[in-house]
Order: C-alpha cells, then sequence, then structure tokens
C-alpha cells in the first residue's frame, strides 16, 4: 500500500470521530438532516471529530452541546465503530459511538443551522432510507445493546444510573 502524504510530507492518517445515540424515554434516537457536502441530506448522529486530549466521552458531550444545545449527565461508550473509506472523497473516518440517555427538562436546538437541519426524534429500527448508512449498519450491528438500555428506560420510566449503564453494555 502506497502511503499518501498530506502537503507538509506526513503521511495522512484517517480523522477520529463519535456518533452519540441521545435517546429519549419514548425510546427514539436524536437526528439531524446533514447540510455539510460529505453525507449531505442524510440524517445523522450528533457527533464530530476527537480532539486533541480529549476522551470520547468528552467529546461526545462537547458535540452534543455545540450542535443541540443539550447537557448531557452520562454518557457510555456502546464499544462499536464503523469506518468509512470513501477515496472518490478524500475521505476515511473512524466514527465510534455512545450512547446517552435525553436529560429531562432540555429540549435540542439547532445550535449549527449552517451544518444541520432541524433535530428529530426517530424509531432507531424503522430509520428512514434517507439516514446516513453509518448509522444504519450501528444500529444493525448493536440493536442487543440499544434495545436493552431503551427497555431500561422504558420500564418503568426512569433515568438509568451510571451502574446500570455499565452493567448492560458490559463494560
Amino acid at each position: 500500500m502506497i502511503k499518501e502524504r498530506n502537503a507538509s510530507g506526513k503521511a495522512k492518517r484517517p480523522s477520529v470521530g463519535i456518533g452519540v445515540l441521545v435517546v429519549n424515554r419514548d425510546g427514539r434516537i436524536l437526528l439531524s438532516k446533514r447540510k455539510k457536502k460529505y453525507g449531505f441530506g442524510k440524517l445523522a448522529l450528533p457527533g464530530g471529530h476527537v480532539e486533541w486530549m480529549e476522551s470520547l466521552v468528552e467529546t461526545a458531550k462537547r458535540e452534543v452541546l455545540e450542535e443541540t444545545g443539550v447537557r448531557l449527565d452520562e454518557v457510555e461508550e456502546l464499544r462499536d465503530y464503523t469506518e468509512e473509506l470513501r477515496p472518490e472523497d478524500g475521505k476515511h473516518y473512524v466514527t465510534f459511538y455512545l450512547i446517552a440517555q435525553m436529560p429531562e427538562g432540555q429540549t435540542p436546538r439547532e445550535m449549527e443551522p449552517e451544518k444541520h437541519g432541524p433535530w428529530g426524534w426517530y424509531d432507531p429500527f424503522k430509520l428512514p432510507r434517507h439516514a446516513w448508512s453509518p448509522t444504519k449498519r450501528l444500529v444493525k450491528r448493536s440493536a442487543h445493546l440499544i434495545t436493552a438500555v431503551i427497555n431500561q428506560m422504558k420500564f418503568p420510566p426512569k433515568k438509568i444510573s451510571s451502574a446500570t449503564m455499565k452493567k448492560i453494555l458490559g463494560a
């Protein structure tokens, strides 16, 4: 394999990002239509790039706050990822996924309208055709974990403790 180089001569590296499944008490996840060129028009999770020396959980909390105005309490790693190799776009992404319960009393807002359309709640197991393919693959692969988290929230309706979330996810 030939290593591609950037303008400064260093070998190119994949971009590392996160996506967050923010789950409401109805078991729906938060998605928004992308307005950026990469993934334009696709429904996507809140998320973004991991910054230098920032943990995945810190990235998740920061990105959700920046994009939706929602301040997450507990965030747990889902222990799953997707990889996108798109030479035609010059993109190579490795995206790790996390899951969080939507905090009571907060409402997602359009904080970056140039990047995202309005936020909406969607059934993760009946995603629209225009949902982003990495999100669809994630839901298919991790359906058992997502279902366990949703069921824990719904019956009876409650906030999930960090310890319970770790137990569900096997962390």
